[in-house]
């Protein structure tokens, strides 16, 4: 669907949003940034010096790739960058696929929030507990990475409500062509 409008959006609780996701993002770029240098110098360290960094795979696991993969998605729907199938609704009149859109955006954000509380409640018996990582050389405390996830899907369900209040712009917030991606379809 083809999107027009500004892309200034309206509301301080989308521009507050719009800056979040930009963090996210910074900090999601500066965990893959780490998490290749440390790859980098364990790898290194092996071939030349035959020794091991400690906890690369824990380390890597339970933070680099969980930034990687949780804290980028509010600013990929934020963008309109989900893969989008269009299969079904090249029928529709644009009102329809407005209404479905819309409809597809509440039901996300739903399954958002649900996944925020499940995660949040995780992460709160985890840092009880002080969760942690037996390495050979010691404990690597995992706990921290747990509160990622709900973080992550706090800002996606609030991009979708803003989406879905037309907080983000005209038509329901799918009013910022900086962020139309064509490739996608979105």
């Amino acid at each position: 669907m083809q999107q027009t409008g500004d892309d200034q959006g309206n509301g301080v609780i989308w521009k507050v949003t719009k800056r979040l996701t930009d963090v996210f993002i910074l900090i999601a770029g500066g965990g893959l940034f780490l998490m290749m240098m440390h790859v980098v110098v364990d790898v290194l360290a092996r071939a030349l010096f035959r020794v091991a960094l400690p906890g690369t795979i824990e380390v890597v696991s339970s933070y680099y790739m969980v930034m990687a993969v949780f804290l980028p998605l509010a600013m990929v729907q934020r963008r309109h960058a989900h893969i989008m199938v269009s299969l079904f609704t090249e029928w529709m009149s644009p009102r329809a696929v407005h209404r479905l859109d819309t409809l597809v955006r509440i039901i996300f954000a739903l399954a958002a929030i649900g996944f925020a509380f499940v995660t949040a409640e995780v992460a709160i018996e985890k840092t009880i507990i002080q969760e942690k990582i037996v390495t050979s050389d010691g404990f690597i405390l995992i706990w921290l990475s747990r509160w990622l996830l709900p973080i992550s899907a706090a800002a996606l369900a609030i991009v979708l409500l803003c989406q879905v209040a037309g907080l983000a712009g005209t038509r329901g917030g799918q009013g910022d062509p900086e962020n139309h991606n064509e490739e996608s379809g979105a």
